[in-house]
């Protein structure tokens, strides 16, 4: 009798060991990822190694890897996606109406940022202006425009809207009733109010309320000026008036209300004329119309050789107006 031999039975070891392949890989049987719970792992690839796209690390598509093995039956997918060919118009913008790079004609891309990623309110996607301020009108660290924070309402340096500290005193060290904090008076330890003066109605600088000064009872002080620093002529210890200008009518700069040093130059370093020292205007043109090299406003010498082409040209003399940035030539 004869017998056909017994088949022999599936090596186990390989079942497990594919299975063993398949824990390692990250997929299960389904295609799930273990770790992202996905079809994708934390890198975007399928456990063919293909992306949303259809596409592998290198940038083919299934189709395009069975071309370039002439095998594209095992790696057609109903999943790849095709690559849509987008179309711009004759200005550059597609159907949706952006650009390659993005934006529409108003600058904004499709989640309506522009380039430097602001809306159309001014708020980039953290909520920010260009100043650094939500809508709420608070930065980042939770402070105004004023810089009081949102909380509490004190300022970096302990202060609210007010001037008044965490306990209840303002940088004077008086309160809302005008109580110092050291002394538990209205006076301070130098012995002046909050607003500083004394028992006596006098400040500092020995002037009263109405600016009478102590020991002249005059509005001016022992050497002539006044509670705002000025004498009877209108300048101040310094020798300056309220504008700014001394006795011979120059400021701190040198410069007179026109704008004239005592040399009669501006701060560009042109007089009255419009000429510098040298003798020459803005432009760079003398009195007589030429420059530096010697040619005019049309690249002429005064015997009629052109700048460019080093040609003497015939032409009729003109006479210059120079007395004009702007020369006119007749």
């Amino acid at each position: 009798m004869i017998t056909s031999k017994p088949k022999k039975p599936k090596s186990k070891k390989k079942k497990n060991h594919k299975e063993k392949s398949k824990v390692k890989s990250g997929f299960n049987r389904n295609g799930i990822n273990q770790i992202t719970g996905t079809r994708y792992d934390t890198l975007g690839y399928d456990q063919f190694g293909y992306n949303e796209s259809g596409k592998n690390c290198i940038g083919f598509t299934r189709l395009q890897m069975g071309k370039l093995f002439k095998n594209a039956k095992s790696y057609k997918s109903s999943n790849a996606i095709k690559p849509t060919k987008v179309r711009y118009n004759k200005q550059g913008y597609d159907r949706q109406g952006y650009n390659k790079q993005g934006y529409n004609k108003q600058g904004y891309d499709r989640q309506g940022y522009d380039r430097q990623g602001y809306n159309k309110q001014g708020y980039n996607k953290q909520g920010y202006n260009k100043q650094g301020y939500n809508k709420q009108g608070y930065n980042k660290q939770g402070y105004d425009k004023q810089g009081y924070h949102f909380l509490d309402g004190f300022n970096k340096f302990g202060y609210d809207r007010n001037g008044y500290g965490r306990l209840g005193y303002n940088k004077d060290g008086f309160d809302k009733d005008s109580i110092h904090r050291d002394t538990k008076t209205k006076f301070n330890k130098e012995g002046y109010d909050r607003q500083g003066y004394n028992k006596d109605g006098y400040n500092k600088d020995g002037y009263d309320k109405h600016g009478i000064f102590e020991s002249t009872g005059t509005k001016y002080d022992l050497h002539g000026y006044k509670k705002d620093g000025y004498n009877k002529l209108g300048f101040d210890k310094s020798g300056y008036d309220v504008q700014g200008f001394d006795t011979s009518g120059y400021n701190k700069d040198g410069y007179n209300k026109l704008g004239f040093d005592k040399s009669g130059y501006d701060v560009q370093g042109f007089d009255t004329s419009g000429y510098n020292k040298d003798g020459y205007n803005k432009l760079g043109f003398d009195k007589s119309g030429y420059d530096k090299e010697g040619y005019d406003q049309l690249g002429f010498d005064k015997n009629g050789d052109n700048r460019q082409s080093k040609k003497k040209i015939k032409r009729k003399r003109r006479h210059v107006d120079t007395r004009h940035d702007d020369y006119a030539y007749y």
